[in-house]
């Protein structure tokens, strides 16, 4: 098992008169093999079932078959207060999608007037009234996992002119 964007080694014990030459077949095309250390640094996660080791010399050839599998990382989300909404102004958030590979996000207990984008995880919208606060939460899901946090969207009058 090895995990995105870090080094990732598997050695192998190579023995042979004459000694052999060792080649990789079947697995990503990072993935390398350089005397008796196979390695790489993973930049997509994957599973890659039939890693194919061999060694051959003029007597003939050994194979090992492996399966290797490439995790990637579970999304993040903050919490907390977002930017305020101005009653009457357009009001438009996105939240930072992270995660590899890049997830989606769910909605619950949005406020009627917001649209969301569950690809972009982006909200959008405009209030026709002051409301003191909207508590909602949001879930971005990518292939490792989930992550879940509450936010508060404040909104105020809109400026009046004297």
């Amino acid at each position: 098992m090895g995990m995105i964007n870090a080094s990732y080694s598997f050695p192998i014990t190579i023995t042979g008169q004459p000694f052999p030459v060792v080649s990789i077949s079947g697995g990503p095309a990072w993935l390398t093999v350089n005397g008796g250390v196979i390695s790489g640094i993973p930049n997509a996660p994957g599973h890659y079932a039939s890693v194919v080791i061999t060694a051959s010399n003029s007597v003939g050839n050994a194979t090992l078959t492996y399966t290797l599998d490439i995790s990637g990382v579970v999304p993040f989300l903050a919490g907390g207060a977002l930017p305020t909404a101005v009653v009457n102004q357009s009001y438009n958030y996105s939240f930072p999608r992270n995660g590899i590979p890049l997830g989606t996000c769910s909605f619950s207990g949005v406020p009627s007037w917001l649209t969301v984008d569950p690809a972009t995880c982006t909200i959008w919208g405009t209030p026709t009234t002051s409301a003191p606060t909207a508590s909602f939460s949001v879930t971005q899901t990518n292939t490792q996992g989930s992550d879940t946090k509450s936010y508060t969207l404040y909104v105020r009058g809109s400026a009046c002119c004297v």
